[in-house]
């Protein structure tokens, strides 16, 4: 079953589900999913920079599942590790 749902913002306003993806591609150049990608690298760093918690527990912090496709994801954003971005970015 496809479900296309409109999308309700804060002022009322409805948008479709191609619409949405349309206007974040136009604005981001990215895809939904690389904006949420791009999004959760970008939360990862920051809990990276303090030894509070394991990589594996940053991934499942920022939302990944799967602890290797949350290295491959980090390495495509900054182009390291995320062990060797924390070794470099150590507070």
């Amino acid at each position: 079953m496809v479900y296309h749902a409109k999308i309700r913002w804060r002022n009322g306003a409805c948008v479709s589900h191609s619409t949405l993806y349309r206007k974040v591609k136009a604005i981001t150049g990215l895809s939904i999913a690389g904006l949420i990608r791009k999004l959760r690298a970008r939360e990862a760093a920051i809990l990276l920079e303090n030894d509070r918690y394991t990589v594996s527990e940053i991934a499942f912090m920022v939302g990944m599942s799967n602890p290797g496709n949350f290295r491959q994801c980090f390495r495509e954003e900054f182009g390291t590790t995320p062990s060797e971005y924390r070794n470099s970015h150590r507070k």
